[in-house]
């Protein structure tokens, strides 16, 4: 299914959601730090990244902003999963993340976001072939 990046400095709740993921068919891959995150994002460009706010070293927003613009691979999704409801005032966060979930997050709510987003990224690629091959007469010539 989908290759998902767990970045979380908790330990058991970073085998909670990976366990819960791994259960639905996903491949995850686990960070407890920033420079790992960015490590895993730049080597194996998941489809999802699900960060937790705060954790050590860079804030998330500056982690961000530094694995975006310089990712390979720029389809991923970003979930922010923080304790501290009042993250999602801060604009700079809500702009750079695609949602922001405070804990603690039921297990349901977690496979439903995930679900959702690839589920999303499914249909965007999706059309992205379809654009692609109705423009395409090659394709079109190798079925005749």
């Amino acid at each position: 299914m989908a290759k998902i990046l767990i970045v979380e400095n908790d330990p058991d709740l970073l085998d909670t959601y990976a366990d819960l993921l791994m259960t639905r068919g996903h491949g995850v891959m686990s960070a407890s730090n920033t420079s790992g995150a960015v490590d895993l994002i730049h080597s194996s460009e998941p489809d999802l990244v699900i960060i937790d706010l705060p954790m050590s070293g860079k804030l998330t927003s500056d982690m961000i902003k530094t694995i975006q613009p310089n990712s390979r691979h720029d389809n991923f999704k970003v979930v922010v999963v923080s304790g501290h409801p009042e993250v999602t005032n801060n604009r700079e966060l809500k702009s750079l993340a695609d949602l922001i979930l405070i804990k603690p997050v039921a297990n349901v709510e977690l496979i439903r976001v995930v679900d959702q987003f690839i589920t999303d990224q499914l249909q965007h690629t999706l059309k992205a072939a379809d654009t692609t091959t109705a423009l395409n007469p090659a394709v079109y010539n190798e079925y005749e």
